[in-house]
């Protein structure tokens, strides 16, 4: 071995270390460790970045809630006194009436996401008539789409175990979604019944816009709304998203059917306690 070689061995047994299956398989070891670490840090960062905005939007809904609240009810003693309702003082009081109650609704769908995400998100059962029950929330619902026919079709005498007050949210937000999305005067079908012995449907059916196979797959994410209709209704995107947990909280299932341009049918399933 002539001397360049000699040397040039000797400069590489003393500069670089010597290679071993074992060494290679420490080296993997600590950057596998390391990458570790580095993704605990980005997902602590990132649940304490989620714990903010929860907070955030619960102390911004609360502290919304008390104006808007004080405004609503000033426009209805307003209203309420009154005399000549024909008046322009008594149309500018009604229309902040209205605004004051759309504020309210968003507000409150704030803070239900809140108390969702923070695990706050409680029921109160009780057992109910469900043929009852829709029927006398129902009779509410329609004044807030005057300008639809509501149609209803009720077969689910059974009784169920629920928190009226959240069901009542989800029937009214998919009805006036139905309304919001279909022309004026265009018919709003509601359908319940027991499908088997262990469940009853509730579905509620449309002639609007209705909703592409990718939005029906998109539809209930939280604050989720498609880019055509952002442009032309107005919404946070939050009421499905609620009304999805709600139903899940009741031990349902809840969905949508439908294709762009042919209306949208959405309906949910909740467990039976007992036939009536």
């Amino acid at each position: 071995m002539n001397k360049a070689r000699i040397t040039h061995l000797s400069v590489l047994f003393n500069e670089e270390e010597a290679y071993t299956p074992y060494e290679e398989i420490k080296r993997r070891n600590s950057e596998l460790s390391q990458a570790a670490v580095e993704r605990d840090k980005e997902l602590r960062e990132s649940k304490i970045i989620n714990e903010q905005k929860t907070e955030f939007i619960s102390i911004a809904s609360h502290e919304l809630k008390t104006p808007v609240t004080i405004i609503k009810a000033y426009a209805q003693l307003a209203i309420a006194a009154g005399k000549d309702q024909a008046s322009p003082i008594q149309t500018y009081l009604n229309k902040i009436e209205t605004q004051a109650t759309k504020l309210t609704f968003l507000i409150q769908q704030l803070l239900d996401v809140s108390k969702i995400e923070s695990g706050k998100f409680d029921y109160k059962m009780e057992t109910v008539d469900l043929q009852n029950y829709l029927q006398d929330v129902l009779n509410q619902i329609q004044y807030t789409v005057p300008n639809h026919v509501l149609e209803v079709s009720l077969d689910c005498r059974v009784n169920l175990k629920l928190d009226k007050l959240r069901i009542e949210q989800v029937l009214s937000n998919i009805v006036g979604n139905a309304a919001k999305y279909s022309p004026a005067n265009s018919l709003i079908s509601l359908k319940a019944w027991q499908k088997d012995e262990g469940q009853v449907i509730v579905s509620v059916s449309d002639s609007g816009i209705g909703l592409s196979a990718d939005n029906l797959e998109k539809i209930f994410e939280k604050f989720y709304r498609d880019s055509d209709v952002v442009r032309k209704f107005s919404g946070l995107g939050m009421g499905l998203y609620i009304s999805s947990k709600i139903v899940h909280g009741h031990g349902g299932t809840i969905w949508a059917e439908s294709a762009a341009g042919k209306g949208a049918t959405f309906s949910f399933s909740l467990p039976v306690e007992q036939t009536v």
